[in-house]
């Protein structure tokens, strides 16, 4: 990750986002700050201007061995791997994302969770593994 950082930290640009909601259907958006994003009750898909300030450093966590299931899996006294919501079985699970991070704009802080390939995103399409 240490890596990663210091390499990213000469290329990367600051990138501006903004907060896209679902209304009956349409989607629509709207610029928003932390402060009003916590303070109003919005549902949908967030995204939205701010900094990355701190990552944890448990970036991933051992998921199901199928692209398509996101569900943690854990070693079973057989040896095998196995995952209760999908019935996959195997001994090579995948490393996914789960990274929480908090972040910062001028009206306050907030933590976040990125799954997937958002999270993804942020490594520039660095796979869990390997990170």
């Amino acid at each position: 990750m240490k890596a990663w950082y210091l390499r990213a930290l000469r290329t990367k640009d600051i990138r501006s986002f903004c907060k896209v909601t679902k209304d009956k259907g349409e989607r629509s958006t709207l610029k928003l700050n932390i402060y009003q994003l916590t303070t109003s009750p919005l549902d949908g898909i967030v995204t939205m201007p701010a900094t990355i300030a701190f990552i944890k450093k448990e970036t991933s966590y051992i998921g199901c061995g199928t692209s398509e299931c996101s569900k943690k899996v854990d070693m079973q006294p057989n040896g095998f791997f196995e995952c209760f919501k999908c019935g996959w079985k195997g001994i090579e699970p995948l490393r996914k994302f789960s990274l929480r991070c908090t972040v910062v704009d001028p009206s306050g802080t907030l933590w976040v969770t990125m799954f997937g390939v958002n999270a993804q995103l942020i490594f520039d399409g660095m796979s869990a593994d390997e990170l």
